[in-house]
């Protein structure tokens, strides 16, 4: 739900996003891999005490991506 959430949001302001569907929908794919620790858990305790910092690697560093910035991407200050 929470990436449907985002991509609503992104919909509706597109120029207030640096990243694209292409993120999304490749946030979406590699989470469910189980290769990422970034959303096995629930809580940072649980994460903490299952060493899931030292046991696996963040998805962030996979959706760096010249393919997934947003062309339209207005820098501004303040709420959306």
């Amino acid at each position: 739900m929470f990436l449907d959430c985002v991509s609503q949001l992104v919909h509706t302001n597109e120029m207030c996003f640096e990243f694209n569907y292409k993120y999304l929908s490749k946030l979406s794919n590699l989470m469910y891999t189980c290769i990422f620790g970034t959303f096995i858990t629930n809580t940072r305790k649980e994460a903490l005490d299952n060493n899931i910092a030292t046991e696996t690697v963040p998805i962030w560093g996979e959706l760096v991506s010249e393919l997934t910035k947003n062309a339209y991407y207005l820098q501004k200050s303040g709420l959306l």
